[in-house]
């Protein structure tokens, strides 16, 4: 199996919050192309764009970490736009990324069988 590490992250867009969503998005998504561990950076919303979900994939635990220093400007405003709902996790994370996310309600699921290409 890989040592990718990778989430999924959902959260209530807060009322009047969406453009200002989309443009911290758009910011983020240019800050993490940069990022040469960053394999998949997606978001998404629900049909009523009242749910936001973000997609994301790193090779591993250090390129996850490499991530969060580079976005972690971002971050404070984004959660004043935001209400996360879950955050679910999985691959091969190491203690120090959980102990640089321990402030987070995150969710660590044990890959126990599979393939990666």
């Amino acid at each position: 199996m890989s040592k990718n590490i990778y989430w999924t992250f959902s959260a209530a867009v807060n009322e009047g919050s969406l453009e200002q969503v989309k443009e911290l998005a758009s910011t983020m998504i240019e800050l993490t192309q940069q990022e040469a561990g960053a394999i998949a950076y997606e978001w998404s919303l629900s049909p009523d764009e009242s749910i936001l979900y973000v997609y994301e994939r790193y090779q591993n635990s250090d390129a996850a970490l490499q991530h969060l220093a580079n976005v972690g400007s971002c971050l404070p405003k984004l959660m004043q736009l935001i209400s996360p709902i879950k955050l679910d996790c999985y691959g091969s994370v190491s203690e120090s990324f959980k102990e640089a996310v321990k402030g987070l309600p995150m969710v660590y699921n044990q890959t126990f069988n599979g393939f990666h290409k």
